[in-house]
């Protein structure tokens, strides 16, 4: 990783920061979505220098983004901690994202966060509230998401898919982002 560990503070602070929001709403389950949990993930990860941790947060925050955009804008919600984690923590992952060959792919191991965390909402949050989409499409994101999926083994065969095509662009992008500020870091001559 190329960013030093207390880096990890932001999104920790991120995360707390919607916890509260989300408490003070009274709409704690939302905590769950896939990109908050992902941004404790962040926390945790870039705290312990876990490679694989900041990975796989890193895929679910940039996958996410455009998801929660499509429904941001319809429901014309942009409140600050959304903000600072579907657009800041991205951001701060490509930064810390390790370059470099040997390290193994990550997306199988967001693929089963996503199954992890999907499973778990669908049993401990209210119909209603549709945390993760396990009941049904959410508002901006209707277009996305069929209204009923006919096979659920086909909507994880697209975000494996997805997850790759993902994890093989931030690779690029991190590699490009280290290489300039490597070189931005040389003397003129």
């Amino acid at each position: 990783m190329s960013l030093d560990r207390r880096w990890g503070l932001l999104p920790l602070a991120t995360f707390g920061w919607t916890a509260v929001a989300h408490v003070a709403a009274g709409t704690p389950h939302d905590i769950l979505w896939i990109c908050n949990v992902s941004a404790l993930l962040l926390a945790s990860a870039m705290l312990a220098r876990w490679s694989l941790g900041l990975r796989v947060a890193g895929l679910w925050l940039w996958l996410g983004m455009p998801l929660w955009l499509a429904d941001a804008v319809h429901t014309g919600e942009f409140a600050g901690h959304s903000l600072a984690t579907h657009f800041v923590l991205p951001m701060l992952a490509v930064l810390a994202w390790p370059v470099g060959q040997g390290r193994p792919k990550a997306w199988p191991w967001a693929l089963l966060l996503h199954l992890v965390v999907i499973v778990f909402c669908r049993f401990a949050t209210p119909n209603w509230a549709n945390v993760n989409l396990v009941h049904g499409a959410w508002g901006g994101q209707r277009w996305v998401y069929p209204q009923a999926l006919p096979l659920v083994s086909a909507y994880f065969a697209a975000t494996a898919v997805a997850l790759a095509a993902v994890e093989f662009g931030l690779g690029v992008l991190a590699g490009l982002v280290a290489r300039r500020s490597q070189a931005l870091r040389q003397p003129l001559a």
